[in-house]
């Protein structure tokens, strides 16, 4: 019998989570509706998409599936087949529609593909579907599951996942720009070592499926991943899950509009700040000693074995030497505010072998 409730395969990117993919096949009516800006956003990545399948079709694609592609507007869902992935009882526990089915120039037969929209930052270091495992933003395997399910419901053996810059998009001479990147693979045939990385993966997406889905069989709920990264951007966790993770002094929930592309970049390029400080100050201290022991500042250094040419500038400044009882009696206590950030991701190696 039909679930009218089953898994979507966009809840695929919460398979760390069996408790989310409980609530996903259960409580899925629960899931709290959209705010104006969150479908705002949302229709925006679909008009890129339509833009990046147009960009496709110029270039020489053949596409098969949707039919009927407009750049900048969205798919209609029509346009979009359906796929069930079924239990053993004829269950429905994973529902999706495809975006794309296409073939390449001097590819007969179409393969399926799913278009992916992100910053730059968040595709940076993936170049083949292998990374997708290994990302550390933790729903990037997530896409990956998704798509090999759709593999998997179609019978395919052929397609790939297109990521999309939504960083990019350009109005050039009238035309809509935006740039893509296609990972192809095969998830029946080919590269060895990618089919049994994959299909270790899969062996694990699945099996918290079927955990999530023994749950709701028998009413009882499994537990929570435990992994704060999941559970901060899980739509579960203020509404049905409510994991007992506040301890410790953290705060469960978003604050403000910092976008995890910048946060992302600031830790990528932190060390190299550290670096630049140190050196910056390796470099001026002996110089700043010997201003007023040298004449002039402005005529300079010659530095580096004479490839470099340092100058100073001098500004006039008044300081205040104010004496320690009377500072005091104008002494207010304050706090001052120190911010550290770090990933809840942990890193991963980077595969390097090749499909």
């Amino acid at each position: 019998m039909a679930n009218p409730y089953p898994i979507y395969a966009s809840d695929l990117t919460l398979f760390k989570c069996p408790l989310a993919l409980y609530h996903c096949a259960v409580n899925r009516q629960k899931k709290p509706s959209l705010d104006a800006e969150t479908i705002q956003r949302l229709n925006s990545y679909a008009s890129m998409e339509s833009i990046a399948i147009d960009k496709l079709r110029q270039s020489g694609w053949n596409i098969i599936k949707p039919i009927n592609v407009t750049a900048g507007r969205i798919i209609p869902k029509d346009d979009q087949e359906l796929f069930i992935y079924k239990d053993t009882e004829g269950n429905d526990i994973v529902r999706g529609r495809i975006d794309l089915v296409a073939a390449m120039q001097g590819i007969e037969e179409g393969g399926l593909y799913e278009v992916k929209t992100a910053g730059q930052y968040i595709y940076k270091g993936i170049n083949m579907i292998t990374d997708f495992i290994d990302s550390r933003h933790w729903w990037i395997p997530g896409q990956l599951a998704q798509w090999c399910m759709y593999m998997y419901m179609s019978g395919k053996n052929y397609g790939g996942i297109i990521q999309v810059d939504r960083d990019s998009l350009q109005v050039i001479d009238g035309t809509y720009h935006v740039e893509i990147k296609v990972h192809h693979a095969s998830i029946l045939k080919g590269h060895q070592f990618y089919n049994e990385r994959v299909a270790e993966f899969m062996n694990l997406v699945v099996s918290n499926i079927d955990t999530a889905w023994d749950g709701a069989l028998l009413g009882i709920e499994p537990e929570y991943c435990k992994d704060l990264s999941v559970c901060a951007n899980c739509w579960c966790n203020r509404s049905v899950c409510f994991p007992p993770i506040n301890n410790a002094g953290v705060e469960m929930g978003f604050i403000g509009t910092h976008s995890p592309d910048d946060i992302a970049r600031l830790l990528e390029i932190e060390p190299i700040a550290k670096e630049y400080n140190k050196l910056k100050d390796k470099i001026e201290a002996p110089l700043k000693i010997s201003i007023g022991d040298r004449g002039n500042p402005e005529q300079g250094w010659i530095l580096g074995a004479g490839q470099y040419l340092a100058k100073a500038k001098i500004t006039p400044r008044i300081n205040y030497n104010i004496p320690t009882n009377i500072k005091k009696q104008y002494a207010e206590k304050g706090q001052s505010v120190s911010i550290t950030i770090e990933s809840l991701i942990p890193n991963r190696s980077v595969m390097n072998d090749e499909l």
